[in-house]
């Protein structure tokens, strides 16, 4: 059974107003030479965090979201703007290794459905303030490399961090690419 609910959840609307959109996110399919240091680690992962964001969220939903229900879940369908598996796919591989999209698509539980991606109908979202984070190489060989990274927790007045270690990998023709979930 389909529905069509009206209007749009707060998380959609929050992840349209801080601009996570595809179009509003700077691409990341950038040149296999371009170095990868703690700056452009951070800016990478930060477009990646965006972009888990904006899928979670449903993607461009225009206003209205269908929904179904599949094996005891209530599914909502993707967005026009990665509500394919071809769009998905492309739009993650910009910043996530395919190794990452998969397992992130899983975890997540996405599924293809009549022609159309759809995942389960709830909300989430994370605390980890990306854009603040402080990077430290810790590891690298010429494919590989492992940064250390000091990631903000929620408001400044907390002043508390969470360290996360992300693993970056080089994508011949692609570039660096995030190589797990954040």
């Amino acid at each position: 059974m389909v529905r069509v609910l009206k209007g749009i959840t707060l998380g959609v609307l929050l992840i349209s107003i801080i601009g996570c959109a595809p179009s509003q996110t700077a691409t990341a399919d950038s040149d296999s030479n371009v170095e990868l240091n703690e700056q452009s680690a951070v800016e990478l992962v930060v477009m990646a965090s965006q972009r888990v964001s904006h899928a979670l969220s449903g993607g461009n939903l225009n206003g209205s979201m269908e929904t179904f229900e599949h094996d005891g879940t209530e599914y909502r369908y993707l967005g026009e703007d990665i509500g394919t598996k071809d769009k998905l796919l492309v739009y993650m591989h910009e910043v996530y290794s395919p190794q990452a999209t998969e397992a992130i698509l899983s975890m997540y539980k996405f599924i293809e459905h009549n022609g159309r991606m759809a995942q389960p109908n709830a909300d989430g979202g994370s605390l980890l303030e990306w854009a603040d984070a402080q990077a430290r190489l810790i590891e690298e060989n010429e494919t590989e490399k492992v940064f250390e990274l000091k990631v903000p927790v929620g408001d400044e007045k907390n002043h508390e961090f969470e360290v996360k270690q992300v693993k970056f990998v080089l994508v011949e023709g692609k570039g660096w690419k995030v190589d797990q979930e954040l």
